[in-house]
């Protein structure tokens, strides 16, 4: 093994803080993440085809804001997850990668928990004339650590070089 040092590599220089491209995309791909875990909860996954579906058994379909901004004509009961944000002073905005819509916060009923700027929420409500009625707000639902290691067992969410893995933990 030869010590070379960094400045001889194609390697960028190591920095504490990232660059707002890497900003972007710890969002992404936490959002990423967590809409493949809520479609893979019962609540979200469609029944399989010729299963009989139980009475009382609700079964709901994640939208995304695009889907929202695209509709002319009022949608209701529809569950959206995205990132909360105040785009604007005094105004907050639910933004998933697809885009961003303006929320009306005037109704919403909060689940347990403490909401805050930047926090992922699943959002339930109806949309109307570029707005975002919201009823309830939550946080998307949790799996059991077995679940996560089958899943993403080789990943590294920390994203150092390190060789510990999910399925390590």
């Amino acid at each position: 093994k030869k010590f070379v040092p960094i400045s001889m590599t194609n390697h960028p220089a190591p920095s504490l803080c990232g660059s707002a491209k890497d900003k972007a995309e710890l969002f992404r791909e936490r959002y990423t993440i967590l809409e493949q875990r809520t479609h893979r909860h019962e609540l979200f996954t469609p029944p399989a085809i010729g299963t009989v579906v139980q009475e009382g058994q609700n079964k709901f379909q994640l939208r995304t804001i695009e889907a929202l901004l695209g509709s002319t004509a009022k949608m209701g009961e529809v569950i959206v997850l995205g990132m909360i944000t105040q785009l604007k002073e005094g105004k907050y905005y639910l933004e998933d990668p697809s885009g961003t819509v303006q929320l009306d916060l005037s109704k919403a009923q909060f689940h347990n928990g403490l909401y805050t700027e930047s926090c992922f929420v699943l959002a339930e409500g109806w949309y109307e004339d570029s707005v975002f009625h919201v009823n309830g707000f939550g946080f998307p639902p949790t799996e059991p650590s077995s679940a996560t290691r089958a899943y993403y067992g080789d990943i590294n969410f920390f994203g150092s070089p390190s060789a510990t893995s999910v399925k390590a933990s």
